[in-house]
């Protein structure tokens, strides 16, 4: 906040600002400050702010749907195609035959 009254919100990640407003009321010799204790709410998450968010929020715990880790596939993973946040979340895989972008996994059967 600056001397006029401008308000300047903080980014979403600096989170709410309290503030200590003073106003120094004067008249002749005599002076009073009167001190108001203000929040400053901040800003709504950007976009770019919501997308690492839900980066951050996908992790391998998330998407392995009970397989013990990543170098241990044998059943479905779990691929969200909406985070936390609401961003889109869309897949691609090396290999639709082994794994498809929906997480089924096809294991090869040994004949």
């Amino acid at each position: 906040m600056d001397d006029t009254g401008k308000v300047t919100r903080p980014a979403y990640i600096e989170g709410d600002k309290v503030v200590l407003l003073t106003a120094t009321i004067r008249k002749d010799s005599t002076t009073v400050e009167k001190t108001f204790i203000i929040t400053v709410k901040k800003l709504e998450q950007s976009a770019q702010e919501k997308v690492d968010a839900d980066a951050a929020w996908l992790t391998d715990v998330l998407i392995l749907n009970g397989n013990s880790s990543l170098n241990n596939i044998i059943s479905h993973l779990s691929l969200p195609i909406v985070g936390e946040n609401r961003s889109k979340i869309t897949w691609a895989s090396s290999d639709t035959n082994i794994i498809a972008v929906d997480g089924t996994v096809t294991r090869l059967s040994y004949i």
